[in-house]
This record gives structure tokens, sequence and C-alpha cells, in this order.
């Protein structure tokens, strides 16, 4: 019998509540084991919390419900509570988050955060790539959708990955034959078009391995502010700084030299910057001025990115041209 299915269509709630399974606990049990069933329709799903200027995240993923806060992540459960939704930690004494309503209250080791206003996030699929045969490979919840040209995507349960020699391991039957993914940490470059992912990976179905890349390229990108070095060889002065940064959503931000600026990014077969940028209309000494000129006219332009064997950032740009950044 066939372990897969073919994708259905999937309804869910609107509400944040719903969301995250923030729904009146107040006759809920306390007992973490029968604490970890979410309702499937709710499961992955992430709440982000604005605090004052504070951020911290409420994640849903496999029936369990992590509070995010100051690079610490611990698992929460709820608890009766005398109006709303309390849940608690079980590891970190006076850590809990508190919903009524549309309130979101916030206590991290002790410490009560101002009042939170709250947004979902969908949390992304992971990607695999393969090539020859191709196979896109993407999973979230425990199941691996796989597309192939021509062909019906088809999904897989393939569960939660254990771990073998550092590297994740994901396991499901696809057509009566074992289906094994393994990702490993080391960079990869995507064999059709060049493109940098952080991951490598290697998809065996049926005894046949095939070799390809893993991750999202935008994890590579989206790791602080880049200080922009030179463009097409021309070096780009420190002071006053001119900068880019990739934001997960898709949106860039930085100064050109004198102005702030922003867009979007997107990739295909490579990096599109733009091409609408958009900036403030501040006026600096002419050196700075064109400095920016060069910045936000070499953007738009961009097609590709990669990295030198010292890390930098290097983006190929009109002409054959490269934007070289560094670690700000």
């Amino acid at each position: 019998m066939n372990a897969y299915r073919r994708p259905a269509t999937l309804m869910f709630p609107v509400a944040l509540l719903a969301a995250i399974c923030l729904v009146a606990c107040a006759n809920q049990t306390t007992d973490p084991d029968n604490a970890m069933a979410a309702p499937p329709a709710v499961r992955d799903r992430i709440l982000d919390l604005d605090c004052g200027g504070e951020r911290a995240e409420l994640r849903s993923e496999g029936g369990e419900i992590t509070l995010v806060f100051d690079r610490a992540a611990v698992r929460v459960v709820p608890v009766p509570a005398a109006s709303g939704a309390r849940y608690e930690a079980r590891v970190l004494d006076d850590t809990w988050v508190w919903n009524r309503g549309e309130e979101y209250t916030v206590s991290f080791r002790g410490r009560e955060l101002p009042p939170c206003m709250a947004s979902e996030r969908r949390p992304k699929p992971y990607v695999a790539i393969v090539h020859e045969p191709s196979f896109h490979l993407s999973i979230l919840g425990g199941t691996m959708t796989i597309r192939r040209p021509g062909a019906e995507p088809v999904e897989v349960e393939v569960g939660e990955p254990s771990m073998h020699e550092g590297d994740r391991v994901w396991r499901g039957r696809l057509d009566d034959r074992g289906l094994v993914l393994r990702v490993g940490d080391a960079r990869c470059r995507d064999a059709m078009t060049g493109m940098p992912y952080p991951a490598t990976a290697l998809l065996t179905i049926g005894g046949e391995t095939h070799p390809g890349c893993a991750g999202d390229p935008v994890d590579l990108l989206a790791v602080g502010e880049w200080l922009i070095e030179s463009i097409g060889g021309e070096t780009i002065p420190d002071e006053p700084p001119a900068t880019i940064e990739f934001l997960p959503e898709g949106r860039i931000a930085g100064r050109g030299g004198c102005n702030r600026y922003g867009g979007d990014f997107a990739f295909g077969e490579g990096l599109r910057i733009g091409p609408n940028l958009y900036s403030t209309k501040m006026a600096c000494a002419e050196p700075a001025m064109e400095s920016e000129r060069r910045v936000l006219d070499a953007l738009p332009t961009a097609s590709a990115f990669d990295f030198d064997e010292s890390g930098r950032l290097v983006i190929t740009i009109a002409d054959g041209k490269t934007l070289i950044a560094r670690r700000r």
C-alpha cells in the first residue's frame, strides 16, 4: 500500500487565537503529555509579539507550543486561568504567556514585558531541490510534498527528522519504495542555476541516490547589515557608510551613503532587487551623493549572488560587474 496521498485543501481559521491554539483553557489539564496535542488544522503557526519594542514569538509546531524570547526557546503548557488563556513554562521560573481578548502579556524569568501586540506568521516549509531527475521537495508539519515536472504533487509522511552524524534525516515511503532525505550543514550551489543554498541534500529513493541543495537562500543573506565596499571595482567610502540589509520577508533596507532606501528582493534563477527602490530625499555633500547614486543605480541590476573566500557578499550587477559587501 502506498504511503502517500495527493495534497488536500485545508481550511485554516483566520483568528490569531486559533492560529496558535490559544483558546480558553480554564478547564484544560496541566498535564504536559496531554497538553501536547493540538488540532491538526491549527498546527504550525507563529505569532509575532511586539511588546513595547521587545520581540517575542509563540510557535505552534508539531502539537507543541513554544515561547521564544531573548534568543531562548521554552515550551509552555496550558494552566487554569481566571480569564483568557494562560500558558506557563515548566523549566523556567515565572515564565508565562497570558492572553485576554486581544491583549497578550509575557513574563520571562520574572521580568514582565510591556503589553504585547500580536500578528500571525506562517512558518515556511523546508525546501530541497534535486536534479537528474528533477525533484522539488518541501517539508512542513511532518509532511513532504514532492513535485516533479509533468506530474501531480504527491505527499509523503516523513515525521520529524532524526539526527545521524550531524545531519538531519527524514524517512518515508514513495510507491512502496523507501525514501530518505539527508541534509547536511555544508553550503551548496545549485548545479542548474548556480544559486547558493545553506545546506546540502542527498535524496535516496529505492536505493537510487540523487544529490542536491536544501534550505532557503535568504538565510545566507538575512544575517544583519552588509557594508558595501566596492561597485564595479571602484571603492565605496566607509564614511558615511553605504549598507544593504536583507529582511526575511523579502524586503531590503539600507543607506546609500546619505539617504535611507528600501525595496524588495526575490529569487528566481538568480537574485532580483527592486526594480523600484525608494529613498528619503536629504541633501548631503557631493562625495556622499555620488556614492549613493552608484548604489541605487547598481542594486536594481542585480542578477546573482555568491560569496568569496573571505565570506564577503558578491552581487553580480550589470555588464558582469560586481558589488562587494562585508558583514558589518
